[in-house]
């Protein structure tokens, strides 16, 4: 069994603290505690008198603890109770009504219990129940407190890469954050969700990943697989550093089923072996393993609530086990064909499987059969739950299905390119991630069922992606000058449309006041023409009265004439002749009257008339004028439907505005791109060679501390020597004390000197060996960053020698 330790800073608080040394002694119970525990707290705590059901004064029955419980904790004191009583942090304090033991007994204490509870020289430290990653405070959801892990300052440097991508057989979302993981050869890239974006790749030189899975509350990721008939086991990484915390198990063959328990302190792989390997987290070290499949582990899952877990096998064998001791609680039987995976639901009361045979099943926590249901034909590759209970499923029908938490089909989502291998929902559920055979990562939107973006489980790496990145900021000066021309168009055709249409509007405008002109002034001549043909119609009425009045006057004066011609007045008839006379006058005047009346009325009637005619021409010449200028009008406005359309134009402006801008922003951000890729490469490079010369600093500065250790340990062995020489010295002169008195006290003074020398050589040995711890620790963090790194950049090399 192969276990690394963490490379993180925080380190020494999260995992198991190496014992403190004291030259090259063990601290032991039966030649350092016992003493004193017999001094200070046998008289309350004996097998006799064991005060609280606590008795210290046997190994067993000290680990054993009291009615409370145990009372220590491997390599962890302030787990230990026994620890903060004595040390006065917790009461009742021991020993009680007194001061607390004195401080190199507490010292001897705590080395015994960090250094893992040995009983004696040729003990073996008991193993620590101290998780090996601190666990996160979480609510009843799991939710982390705080911001969830996102992944910070990764390189985004691939180990290899490649033109094609094989399969993606597993894919792992955070609960709680827009991050996803994408396993492909000796390495794992994280892509934001929303943005699609690559955020980092961690390495994972050991081999094919074939299983990712991020911790309950997103903190961790881990990554299991190897290589087929050579290696397997499981990785822990921090997500946010992506530093390489633990590696789990050391098996035969590649691991195909792994997973992490909710409080992180176990981690559970499977594979060809047949069998299930449960390690703690804090030691590495196998905690118990699950033996009663007949063929080779394919999925395995702990319940969110860390009560159960879940295994699967290739000859349809389905159990669910106690997580806590391996006891199995189920046998769950019904499928007909390997099974592929295992999904709890998150309240943990529902169990999804499915298998080879097409079908989906559901269980409950007591392994009771829900539902069953035909998912996928040809088989049914993987389940995953959302938060609120819906099922997206993928199959070798190449489809990525969506259910309702009851197994009652809601859509078909997507149809891959080859069978489809996993499929997973988002941190918000609102997009599933899936992957097929040929290595497509497709971000479906679970809405409107499109195709948000792919995801390459092979980007390129930093140099290539350099090199594109200046391409496309080459290739988009060019696209930046046809926007500025485009635009500058666009621009002048508004101005020219601009143009046209006040050109257009200031001829309709002179069109129209001509037109209302001549028709006022139409308007004016039909009015004198009517005037002139009412004047002209009198007149002739007149005129033709004055006739008729002319004609009876004439027809009376012709009959008065003939009257008198007739019956002439008698001669010498004065009176008669007089009247005659005077009524021819009458008549004659009368004719005369008229006559000259109708000449009168003839001339004004014909200058009636010609003044008449006058208008009507007039009028006439105003009717074609007004005619001309409403034709010219009409003219005026059929130029309208050959304008340029403006509100159209006004948008194309609006439109190459945008572009020019879009264009202008996405040069900004190719050159920032560029720029970033060419920091981050700068940076990857100059990582490797400050890793090898911090880790070659430490090695010397541990071998320093080695040196100074070994001095001082030297100093600590004279002094010891000395001390028991002169110990031996005052027994035998206590034998002849009467004779040398003066010669005892003088050895004991020089006693208590050495005495004071050798718990300063102590001390001072304390001190180096916490010096040594550090350059240990500061050591295996560079160590560790130096081989992932070194193992990845020989893989690049290799492959790209290869390739030549």
């Amino acid at each position: 069994m192969r276990y690394t330790h963490p490379t993180l800073a925080t380190l020494s608080a999260v995992f198991c603290c190496a014992p403190a040394l004291v030259a090259d002694e063990k601290i032991t119970f039966d030649q350092h505690v016992a003493p004193i525990l017999r001094q200070h707290c046998q008289a309350c705590h004996s097998q006799d008198d064991a005060s609280g059901g606590l008795a210290l004064d046997d190994y067993n029955a000290t680990l054993a603890g009291g009615a409370g419980g145990e009372v220590l904790a491997s390599a962890d004191v302030g787990g230990s109770r026994l620890w903060k009583l004595v040390n006065h942090e917790e009461q009742p304090y021991m020993p009680p009504g007194g001061e607390k033991i004195p401080g190199d007994q507490l010292k001897i204490l705590q080395q015994w219990i960090e250094g893992g509870l040995l009983k004696d020289a040729g003990s073996k430290p008991k193993p620590s129940a101290k998780p090996a990653i601190a666990a996160v405070a979480t609510d009843n959801s799991g939710k982390p407190v705080g911001e969830p892990a996102m992944p910070t300052g990764l390189y985004r440097q691939p180990v290899v890469t490649a033109d094609h991508a094989g399969p993606a057989p597993s894919l792992a979302a955070s609960r709680w954050a827009p991050v996803v993981a994408v396993p492909w050869q000796r390495q794992v890239s994280f892509y934001h969700t929303d943005t699609h974006q690559l955020l980092g790749i961690v390495p994972y030189v050991d081999g094919v990943p074939q299983v990712v899975r991020f911790s309950r509350d997103g903190s961790l990721l881990l990554v299991a697989g190897g290589r087929h008939a050579k290696l397997g086991n499981a990785a822990l990484y921090d997500v946010k550093s992506g530093a390489r915390l633990a590696t789990i198990g050391d098996e035969l063959d590649i691991v195909l089923a792994a997973d992490i328990s909710p409080d992180k302190l176990m981690v559970a792989i499977g594979g060809p072996k047949k069998k299930v390997r449960v390690y703690r987290v804090a030691d590495g070290e196998q905690a118990y393993q699950l033996g009663k499949h007949t063929d080779w582990i394919t999925a395995l899952a702990f319940s969110p609530d860390g009560k159960l877990i879940a295994t699967g096998d290739r000859a349809t064998g389905l159990r669910t086990w106690d997580a806590a001791a391996g006891n199995e609680r189920n046998d769950l039987r019904g499928h007909s064909g390997a099974i592929t995976s295992v999904a709890w639901r998150a309240d943990s009361s529902v169990l999804a499987s499915t298998s080879e045979d097409g079908s989906v099943r559901l269980w409950d926590a007591a392994g009771n059969s829900i539902k069953s249901f035909e998912a996928h034909g040809g088989g049914a590759m993987s389940a995953a739950f959302a938060s609120d209970g819906r099922i997206v499923t993928a199959g070798r029908d190449k489809k990525v299905k969506l259910w309702k938490p009851d197994g009652g089909h809601l859509a078909d989502l997507t149809q891959l390119n080859d069978i489809a291998l996993a499929a997973v929902f988002t941190h918000n559920g609102e997009q599933v991630i899936a992957s097929d055979y040929t290595g497509e990562v497709r971000v479906v939107g679970v809405e409107d069922k499109q195709t948000n973006a792919t995801l390459a489980p092979n980007p390129p790496t930093i140099d290539d992606r350099l090199a594109a990145a200046a391409q496309a900021v080459q290739a988009h000066s060019q696209t930046l000058v046809e926007a500025k021309q485009n635009n500058d168009a666009a621009q002048q055709a508004v101005e020219q449309g601009e143009s046209a249409h006040a050109d257009y509007q200031q001829k309709l405008a002179a069109a129209k006041e001509a037109a209302e002109r001549q028709s006022a002034k139409l308007a004016d001549q039909d009015q004198s023409l009517t005037a002139a043909k009412a004047y002209a119609d009198a007149s002739l009425k007149a005129f033709e009265a004055a006739q008729k009045q002319f004609a009876t006057a004439e027809k009376q004066l012709a009959s008065f004439r003939e009257e008198q011609d007739a019956d002439p007045p008698t001669e010498g008839d004065a009176e008669a002749s007089d009247e005659a006379a005077a009524r021819l006058a009458e008549l004659e005047a009368a004719y005369s009257d008229a006559s000259g009346a109708v000449a009168k009325q003839e001339a004004e009637s014909q200058r009636a008339r010609q003044q008449a005619d006058a208008a009507a021409r007039s009028q006439q010449a105003a009717k074609n004028r007004s005619d001309e200028a409403n034709n010219q009008l009409a003219a005026v406005e059929q130029l309208q439907a050959g304008l340029p359309n403006l509100e159209r134009l006004r948008a194309t402006k609006a439109e190459s505005d945008a572009a020019a801008k879009q264009a202008a922003e996405q040069g900004t951000r190719l050159a920032s791109e560029q720029k970033e890729l060419a920091a981050e490469l700068e940076a990857f490079s100059q990582a490797m060679a400050r890793l090898t010369d911090e880790a070659q600093q430490r090695a010397a500065s541990q071998t320093e501390v080695a040196q100074s250790l070994g001095a001082a340990q030297a100093v600590r062995q004279a002094a010891a020597e000395a001390a028991e020489a002169k110990a031996q010295s005052v027994a035998q002169t206590k034998a002849r004390l009467d004779e040398i008195k003066q010669q005892l006290r003088s050895l004991q003074a020089e006693q208590r000197e050495l005495s004071a020398a050798l718990k300063s050589s102590d001390e001072r040995l304390a001190e180096i060996a916490e010096q040594m711890s550090e350059a240990e620790r500061q050591s295996q963090i560079a160590e560790s960053q130096v081989r992932d790194f070194t193992a990845a950049e020989a893989m690049r090399k290799a492959y790209a020698e290869a390739q030549e």
